[in-house]
This record gives structure tokens, sequence and C-alpha cells, in this order.
């Protein structure tokens, strides 16, 4: 897409790459979509003190997210991110159930944030719009339609 300016794959999920990929990169604010979740990566953001964001949050109605055996485990990955925006008033219920009353994470009930569907809203073509001199970078992982 022409509107980045820089696209990077990100290491595996290791706590030493994660800290190494945030030192080097130094965001000020790091997005994961959907269920894009890499545990070490949130848990550097939240060391290095920097911004994470979850947005098209969801959690299916038998999601292993839910077993009392891994709810634990999902409860401080989730609750070390600092916003979380889901899907549906059911899926932020269900994130708010897992996180517990006493979560500093914000969570709130947005919509679906699908690229095509934002995209087919923008139908004037004018893109993205940037302030002055303001960079955009995409950093994610190759898909299998993707080759590196």
């Amino acid at each position: 897409h022409e509107a980045i300016d820089f696209k990077f794959y990100l290491p595996l999920d290791f706590p030493w790459t994660m800290r190494r990929a945030l030192r080097l990169l130094q965001p000020h604010r790091v997005l994961f979509a959907a269920y894009d979740i890499w545990p070490n990566h949130i848990w550097a953001c939240r060391s290095a003190g920097v911004a994470s964001v979850l947005f098209g949050a969801r959690i299916a109605p038998a999601s292993k997210k839910q077993w009392l055996l891994l709810s634990n485990f999902f409860r401080h990955v989730y609750g070390a991110i600092r916003q979380i925006y889901t899907i549906s008033d059911t899926d932020h219920a269900r994130i708010m159930k897992m996180l517990g009353a006493t979560t500093e994470s914000d969570v709130r009930s947005l919509g679906n944030p699908r690229y095509d569907r934002v995209a087919a809203r923008n139908s004037n073509g004018e893109g993205l719009k940037r302030k002055n001199d303001e960079r955009i970078i995409k950093i994610g992982r190759a898909s299998c339609r993707e080759r590196v």
C-alpha cells in the first residue's frame, strides 16, 4: 500500500527478541489486530512503557481463552494491554469477565474495523491523510500470500 512508509516483519515472539525489537524501533504505540496476540510482545511493551492497543477483539463462546486451565494465562496477557476495542457488546462482556473488575485495561466496544469495510466507506479516494511529516509504518508477520 502506498500509504505505508516502511514494512518490517517481527521476529519470533520470544522475550529477548521482543525487547530488542522495541529498543530498535522505539514505537510510541503498538497495535494488535483481532486474534494476532503475541504475549511476549505485549509484556515487553508494558515493561518498556509502550502503549499497546488491541482492536477487533473477539472471544468466541467456546473459546479456549475461557477454559479454566487457560483463563489465568489469557487474563495476564489481555490485562497487560492498555486499550482493547471489541467488535460487539457480547465480546466486551466476555473480555471484562476474563479480566475481572480490577483491570487497568480500557475496554470499549467499537464495532468491526476490517480494512475492506473501512475502505468501502472511504470510497472518495482520499486515502490516509497525514499531518506534516508524519510516518506510517506497518509491522507484522508474513502471511501465506506474501513472500519475504
